[in-house]
């Protein structure tokens, strides 16, 4: 708001204001273990985090994969709306 009224303010910000950005992958173990916990939770529930971790879609768009309608035989084709974030992948 101060801006907008045309007074420009500088601050200073302390040291390390910007925290470094932390990323933490899974071991493959790790992993395994998720997935052995969540099939225990629900099998879909299951499949659906292994959807997610070797595909690398957003939860967001892989919750909006569906089974095509035309076909509902076990080999039938999954269709994907176009996606909000770029995906890596079965769906890309």
């Amino acid at each position: 708001m101060l801006r907008r009224a045309g007074i420009q303010r500088q601050f200073k910000r302390p040291l390390g204001w910007r925290s470094p950005k932390g990323v933490a992958w899974l071991q493959p173990e790790q992993a395994f273990a998720v997935f052995a916990a969540a099939d225990d939770i629900d099998s879909e529930f299951g499949l659906f985090l292994r959807v997610l971790c070797y595909t690398g879609v957003s939860v967001g768009d892989g919750l909006s994969v569906t089974r095509s309608p035309r076909s509902t035989s076990p080999g039938s084709k999954f269709t994907c709306p176009r996606p909000r974030t770029p995906m890596r992948g079965a769906c890309a």
